[in-house]
């Protein structure tokens, strides 16, 4: 349903400089987005699932947007401001094509509810089918490339992006 932004641990990954300036220009983007949609929500410049949802039922954001935004949001926080709070991020090109899939439905009024097309981070010691489950532990395999996806969704993950 919704994008998953990333598992809530850092693990930084080598990009090429091509990549590297893709995400500068995303970053720059970003920042006008979020300064644009902090003029629509509320004084405190948080945009909360009950807004999200307003702006994307009444389509002055699409799920394309806010997912690319929340994406670069989270990468410029470990890049940038050296947060540490992702172990890894899923890919730009998995949002996007997930967020278009929850456009779509939007738009034909299939929408599979109130959360439909935005997007949720994942602690690491919760499971999601794609992404190792390391609960952001050494010992249980964070940051080691041998370790494999755990191949299902916990119940709260299962719930959220059915």
């Amino acid at each position: 349903m919704e994008a998953v932004v990333g598992h809530a641990s850092a693990d930084s990954y080598n990009r090429s400089s091509h990549e590297q300036e893709f995400t500068t220009k995303a970053t720059i983007l970003t920042i006008i987005f979020l300064w644009l949609l902090s003029c629509v929500v509320d004084m405190n410049h948080r945009l909360t699932i009950k807004q999200a949802a307003r702006l994307l039922d009444g389509g002055a954001i699409s799920s394309v947007e806010l997912s690319s935004f929340c994406r670069s949001w989270a990468e410029a926080g470990e890049k940038v401001w050296g947060l540490n709070a992702f172990e890894s991020l899923v890919s730009n090109q998995e949002i996007i094509d997930r967020a278009k899939e929850s456009d779509d439905r939007r738009r034909l009024n299939e929408s599979r509810g109130v959360i439909d097309g935005i997007p949720i981070s994942v602690k690491a010691n919760i499971a999601v089918s794609s992404l190792p489950l390391t609960a952001g532990s050494n010992i249980l395999g964070k940051g080691h490339h041998e370790i494999h996806a755990v191949g299902y969704n916990a119940d709260v993950v299962r719930r959220l992006t059915w």
